[in-house]
């Protein structure tokens, strides 16, 4: 889905910024081609083909994107990906992203539809987790209040580059 958002102070579109070394879009695109997966029209979707539908903005790494479509595919179901609250949410400072507070979870513009399915479909919520290490680093308590802060470590991140901060 395209949006018009720009990202201050650099007043580019979040497709033209770098993340890991190259735009988001060329993220984007690399990550799908590895998952065998082809961009479409959001504009006129296949409508007995499976679909998957994310915001422009949406920063995805493969081990995240294949878990939310493998357990949206057993699910048969049209999805939401949502992250469970934990570490990974926190320091991707969902505050500043267009989210849904699903249960206390974060839920992310990126929806799945399987064949025959229509985008207009209820979609179910499927709650990833992705604090898979967490690491805490001390830290004086004038910093941090606990004197401990987190560091997760994952490979299924997921953000809405929608802020400077997102970045």
């Amino acid at each position: 889905m395209r949006t018009e958002t720009r990202i201050s102070p650099f007043n580019e579109h979040p497709q033209k910024l770098l993340i890991l070394n190259s735009p988001l879009q060329e993220h984007q695109r690399a990550v799908l081609s590895s998952l065998v997966i082809h961009l479409g029209d959001s504009e006129n979707p296949a409508t007995n083909d499976e679909a998957l539908i994310f915001n422009d903005t949406m920063f995805f790494t493969k081990a995240m994107l294949q878990t939310f479509l493998d357990e949206s595919r057993r699910l048969g179901k049209p999805t939401q990906c949502v992250l469970k609250s934990g570490a990974v949410t926190s320091r991707t400072v969902t505050s500043t992203m267009d989210v849904d507070d699903i249960d206390g979870n974060v839920g992310y513009k990126l929806f799945y539809y399987p064949h025959d399915s229509s985008t207009g479909d209820r979609s179910q919520p499927v709650v990833a987790d992705p604090d898979e290490y967490v690491e805490a680093m001390r830290f004086p308590a004038h910093m941090v209040r606990s004197g401990r802060y987190l560091v997760p470590i994952s490979r299924k991140l997921l953000a809405q580059v929608e802020h400077w901060a997102n970045l």
